[in-house]
């Protein structure tokens, strides 16, 4: 709260002071915000201060420095909102910026293989049958087959130990498959 303060009620002397200290404190105003989400005024300030900062005549290192920040807050403001697909553009523009940077690697495809997990949803619920059939295997096989029919208890075994191994292979394959298409997708730079 103190930054936001002080931002509000200095505002016009921050405003005179030279732009690289302008936007610095604005940035520390900006990541109060986002922050204490006040998520409004935080979307608002930061699309404000891109376009101030690339209007600016002088557009130097510290600059840029600036603008990966706040596009990095930005990317992590969207993401935080469940917008994937709009994080994903502003991480793709930041890793594009700086492409030997590991940690922005691996938040791209984090995002890129959470986002492809999502398109298996139809999927992950064969799994959940799978593992529904299991149970009910077992505990019929508890109740009824170990009382009534014993000799049928080793195929009644390979019944629910095969339906569990189905719910894993097929939870296997798509993470192995969200995966790879996650890396080739950053590989190609094709987000679709």
């Amino acid at each position: 709260y103190d930054q936001m303060a002080y931002y509000s009620y200095y505002f016009y002397d921050i405003k005179n002071l030279s732009f690289l200290e302008y936007i610095q404190i604005k940035l520390s105003y900006l990541t109060a915000l986002y922050h204490l989400e006040k998520l409004n005024i935080f979307n608002y300030t930061a699309d404000q201060m891109l376009v101030e900062i690339i209007n600016h005549e002088n557009f130097n290192e510290e600059h840029k420095i600036i603008y990966k920040e706040v596009l990095l807050l930005k990317a992590r403001y969207l993401q935080d909102l469940k917008k994937l697909n709009e994080a994903i553009k502003i991480y793709l523009d930041l890793f594009k910026m700086n492409v030997k940077d590991r940690a922005l690697r691996k938040t791209l495809i984090s995002l890129l293989f959470q986002r492809e997990l999502m398109s298996y949803q139809r999927h992950f619920a064969w799994v959940v049958i799978c593992v529904l059939i299991t149970f009910l295997l077992i505990y019929i096989d508890a109740m009824v087959i170990k009382a009534a029919y014993p000799h049928l208890h080793n195929l009644w075994f390979a019944f629910y130990i095969f339906s569990f191994g189905l719910a894993i292979c097929i939870t296997g394959a798509i993470f192995i498959k969200s995966y790879v298409v996650s890396k080739n997708r950053l590989k190609g730079g094709s987000l679709d």
